[in-house]
């Protein structure tokens, strides 16, 4: 047999070994570079970040080049090893739990802003399913839930009133814009409340005064209708005696002024709750 024949020979016997055992010789691979890998790891990465740093621009063009061509790479490698990684995963929570809620808890101090973001995109996205879930939580858990609102009831007020004052401008901001953006509502709403509170009263009132201010003299046309005052500021004595008719200028003054002087005044007038 020729030299050349020993060699085809050679190669066609060394094709057929590979091919009978490629799995084995790739799970020997992977496992010896896995080995390397973790062996060299700190070598490696001190190796890698200098050659990121010296070619950063070159990395650059090659990462953007091959970003599509990776992202396929991942996703096929993650659907095919699955089961693997998420055992993986598991397993490495469970090993290093006390360090990675030490890590998640630093990072949401030093984060606060972002934390208030996600917690508010969340609880917006999950609307529904949180107050099912709170729903569920509290039929299931109700005298606990009780217990524990009752325990904390100082706690919660100290909270609120804190919550409140530290966002007061922010408040005062929102509701400004709400109002002015639902005016009709707001009108809807006060005009039914005024109609169960005091039925027909305030525009007896108004008719027993013409339709003007008893302050002022200001005629009502067509402008926002007057104002019905409580003389003795208590809002659940409805007698027409205790009621009189003002603008709303003249109303402000009287809610926001001296109430001792403005009684007075009245007094004075011969107009007087009884």
């Amino acid at each position: 047999m020729s030299p050349e024949e020993k060699k085809e020979r050679r190669k066609a016997s060394d094709k057929v070994y590979r091919e009978s055992h490629r799995e084995e010789h790739k799970a020997y691979m992977k496992a010896y570079q896995k080995a390397y890998r973790e062996d060299r790891r700190e070598e490696l990465d001190a190796y890698n970040k200098a050659y990121r740093e010296a070619n950063k621009e070159k990395t650059k063009a090659y990462r953007e080049d091959h970003k599509e061509e990776k992202k396929a790479y991942l996703k096929g490698y993650l659907e095919a090893n699955k089961e693997e990684i998420n055992a993986q995963k598991k397993a490495y929570r469970e090993d290093h739990k006390e360090e990675i809620i030490a890590r998640v808890n630093a990072w949401q101090d030093a984060n606060p802003e972002k934390m208030k973001a996600h917690r508010k995109a969340y609880r917006a996205k999950h609307k529904d399913l949180i107050k099912i879930y709170e729903k569920t939580y509290y039929e299931a858990n109700k005298l606990q839930v009780q217990a524990y609102r009752e325990d904390h009831k100082e706690e919660k007020k100290a909270y609120n009133s804190e919550y409140y004052e530290t966002r007061k401008e922010e408040r005062k901001t929102y509701q400004t814009a709400w109002r002015k953006s639902n005016k009709d509502k707001i009108r809807a709403y006060n005009s039914a409340r005024n109609k169960r509170k005091y039925g027909l009263v305030k525009p007896r009132t108004r008719e027993r005064d013409n339709h003007t201010c008893q302050i002022c003299g200001k005629a009502w046309t067509n402008g926002p209708a007057l104002s019905v005052h409580h003389i003795n500021y208590d809002d659940t004595d409805n007698r027409m005696e205790n009621l009189i008719t003002v603008c709303v200028t003249c109303h402000a003054k009287t809610t926001f002024g001296n109430r001792d002087e403005w009684q007075a005044y009245f007094n004075f007038k011969g107009v007087k709750a009884i």
